[in-house]
């Protein structure tokens, strides 16, 4: 998750730009649309915090009852 990933994710345009993803031993990432700047975040248990990320992301498209799974995010970093 370093520079040459960095530079692979923002060579992508349009539809060929990830918005969010997990490397599942170093950690997640995900891109602010309004910036369209990426955010790394580098965790113990990636794909945990991963999946918070996610649901949280589609508690705001209406696809995922709403529940503060921030809240729940928080012991990762314990």
């Amino acid at each position: 998750m370093g520079a040459p990933f960095a530079s692979a994710l923002n060579a992508g345009i349009d539809d060929r730009q990830l918005d969010i993803g997990c490397v599942a031993s170093h950690g997640h990432f995900f891109r602010d649309a309004a910036t369209a700047i990426y955010s790394f975040e580098h965790e113990n248990k990636a794909a945990t915090a991963f999946l918070f990320k996610l649901i949280s992301r589609l508690q705001f498209s209406g696809t995922v009852p709403m529940i503060d799974i921030e809240a729940y995010a928080k012991w990762l970093v314990k």
